[in-house]
């Protein structure tokens, strides 16, 4: 069995490798791994994403998928990947490759009348063709802090949707909020009924640019029943306004998983707290640039990741997996929950390791 690139090259947004397992010219298994900057911490790093993994129903369980992942995670890891990510059809499976869940998907609904805490107004305008290099400060503003959001750098990125209406809120002169969304309306015999607000993205800078997007929203009143927002993870303050719970429904679902690919990549790019602090953590398993031994300092708006002996006692010890999900900050961490988080022993130093690794705001709006 080979394992080989046997297509590459680049699109408007990233590196992709075509990677495949063959016997002579037949091919039992591929995958198209992607190179993309994705958010974390105050920045990015690069992340490897995974898609369009395949094998023909007759050759199954041969190991062979579990070949190409191995060669495109030494792949990334020569490429100076910290991360890989993907949207599993199966978490348990892609569990046995590393992969550990780093973000949910939130879907919330409820008709528009009850967004009845902000005024009815529209302060928005259209988005055109010349308005759309000012999406791209928002979106930059938007994504501090906010974990696995895709970089965007070209105007042409915000136009993905099919049909979609993009409007932008500007305080003077500044581009503050934006918001891309579809209509949806259901024909019964002569008249419109069923009428649903698709919200696609809602990206905003400040508090009264979150209350301008809803308030836009709101202008659909009378005309449209429902607003449905397809994906909150990342934007939970818009959940911090809702006040009409009884009316609102919530839909859950398990989304994104991530495998660590460079321990120290992804240790230097956290945001630590600025209070002075200092954790030391060994990573008892994974693969190469994963396995390893770390202090983290922080305090006075600087921080610090150095490599330790693996053979020190460290403050914390951690398997590969567990990283991702702390890294990420998929758990809520305490001195009441620690006892549950599988992978996780801590032998002293609770309080800055609950410091260092706070819950996170994850998600991504778009597919890949």
């Amino acid at each position: 069995m080979e394992i080989k690139i046997y297509e590459h090259g680049s699109d408007l947004v990233s590196e992709f490798n075509c990677i495949g397992a063959f016997e002579g010219e037949e091919k039992f298994s591929s995958g198209i791994f992607r190179f993309r900057n994705t958010a974390f911490g105050d920045g990015y790093i690069k992340a490897m994403t995974s898609g369009a993994v395949a094998t023909p129903v007759h050759l199954r369980r041969g190991g062979n998928v579990r070949k190409v992942f191995e060669y495109a995670h030494a792949l990334a890891y020569e490429s100076g990947v910290s991360a890989a990510i993907l949207h599993p059809f199966s978490f348990a499976y892609y569990n046995k490759f590393g992969y550990e869940k780093v973000a949910d998907h939130l879907i919330v609904s409820c008709p528009i009348r009850y967004i009845d805490f902000v005024p009815r107004r529209c302060s928005l305008v259209p988005c055109t063709e010349e308005k759309l290099p000012d999406l791209i400060p928002i979106y930059e503003k938007f994504i501090k802090g906010r974990n696995l959001l895709f970089e965007r750098k070209m105007p042409e990125q915000f136009t993905r949707y099919k049909d979609a209406l993009i409007y932008i809120y500007y305080n003077g002169n500044i581009p503050e909020g934006y918001i891309i969304f579809n209509t949806e309306k259901v024909l019964h015999t002569n008249h419109f009924e069923e009428g649903k607000l698709l919200v696609r993205e809602l990206v905003y800078t400040t508090p009264a640019a979150l209350s301008e997007l809803l308030s836009f929203i709101r202008m659909y009143e009378g005309e449209l029943e429902d607003v449905e927002f397809l994906n909150l993870a990342m934007t939970p303050e818009v959940d911090l306004l809702l006040r009409n719970y009884t009316h609102t429904k919530y839909k859950i679902l398990p989304d994104i998983q991530a495998k660590v690919i460079n321990t120290s990549l992804l240790l230097r790019a956290m945001s630590l707290p600025k209070a002075d602090g200092a954790l030391s953590i060994k990573v008892a398993d994974g693969e190469l640039g994963v396995k390893g031994a770390y202090l983290l300092e922080w305090g006075g708006g600087d921080s610090r990741v150095s490599a330790l002996p693996e053979s020190v006692e460290t403050d914390v010890t951690l398997s590969a997996k567990a990283l991702a999900r702390l890294a990420y900050g998929y758990d809520l961490l305490s001195e009441a929950t620690l006892p549950y988080l599988g992978g996780v022993t801590v032998n002293k130093n609770v309080d800055s390791f609950i410091a260092a690794f706070p819950k996170k705001r994850n998600g991504v709006f778009e597919h890949f």
